[in-house]
């Protein structure tokens, strides 16, 4: 699995010197780079990818998550805030939004998250119910 994930960083970084403009192909890349851990790769992919499309909330939205990997928390929530001006709509980023505030022990903000999460979701949206908990524990315990 990982020597596929770094063939496809590869094709990626083929397809970019065929088209250096090609956001779709940046975000690939970077999304392999997160697979295999490599946070600031893929921060500096999406980086270029919202350089030539300033309101693609994939790469926006991936790069606060690669931020949150690296522990840059207040970082990764002006991209997710960035992102969610973007798309109100986002089960997903409310998510790992949620997250990151957990891990900077914003309880209240984690938990409201988590739940706008849950109810733009829908069925088919799965998020972490254990972290939801953990926020719930936390604003309990203040």
């Amino acid at each position: 699995k990982k020597a596929t994930t770094k063939q496809a960083v590869g094709a990626c970084t083929y397809l970019i010197k065929l088209n250096p403009e090609s956001v779709k192909t940046y975000n690939a890349r970077a999304f392999n780079y997160l697979k295999l851990n490599q946070f600031n790769q893929a921060i500096t992919d999406y980086n270029r990818a919202i350089s030539i499309n300033p309101k693609s909330t994939e790469a926006i939205g991936n790069k606060a998550y690669a931020e949150s990997m690296l522990g840059n928390y207040t970082d990764a929530i002006v991209d997710y805030n960035r992102s969610l001006t973007l798309d109100p709509t986002s089960a997903t980023t409310y998510n790992y939004r949620g997250y990151t505030y957990l891990k900077l022990k914003n309880y209240k903000a984690a938990l409201d998250d988590y739940d706008k999460a849950i109810a733009i979701g829908g069925s088919n949206f799965k998020p972490d119910l254990n972290y939801r908990e953990d926020a719930l524990k936390g604003l309990n315990t203040k």
